[in-house]
């Protein structure tokens, strides 16, 4: 199973801006986000550790706001002030920052392309990371999202152990 360790932060009113969480880097697609959100007139703020210095340059070009690496707590209170949070990457298995986005409600952009669509089911704005006009209708979808920003529950990483640790008790008592 894939669990999470959820922050204690409820979404917030959005501050009218779209924020991507992720390792700066062209797996994660922030440049194709970037450039949808120019053409839609929406700010982007991108946090997380720049590993492509070159890329990262490309990304601010485009209208980003990098705002690099930051402790977890503040990056939980921008992003619960956020009106989208999108990650158009190339393929994720789950990633933590679309979990935290979901638990708090917050309108959310993903890839069609890994897990997520499996895992998330129909709650997401999903999107082809390789159409920047697909990601621009998903991010524009989800800005004007007009469901209830309300708390939803995943699985923490302690409930998924606890339920792995029962499946082989009673696999074992067999």
């Amino acid at each position: 199973g894939r669990g999470h360790n959820p922050e204690k932060q409820k979404a917030l009113d959005p501050q009218g801006y779209v924020l991507s969480i992720a390792r700066v880097e062209r797996h994660k697609n922030q440049a194709g986000l970037a450039y949808a959100c120019r053409q839609l007139g929406y700010p982007l703020k991108c946090v997380g550790p720049i590993r492509d210095t070159e890329y990262a340059r490309e990304v601010a070009q485009i209208g980003a706001e990098l705002l690099g690496e930051v402790e977890h707590g503040d990056t939980m209170r921008i992003l619960a002030s956020a009106n989208v949070h999108a990650l158009p990457s190339f393929g994720e298995i789950i990633s933590g920052a679309n979990c935290e986005a979901y638990e708090m409600g917050i309108p959310t952009v993903m890839s069609l392309e890994g897990a997520e669509p499996e895992y998330f089911k129909t709650a997401p704005h999903y999107c082809d990371p390789s159409n920047w006009l697909d990601i621009m209708e998903a991010v524009k979808a989800a800005w004007n999202d007009t469901r209830p920003r309300r708390e939803r529950t995943l699985p923490t990483w302690r409930s998924v152990a606890i339920k792995t640790l029962e499946e082989l008790q009673a696999w074992q008592g067999r």
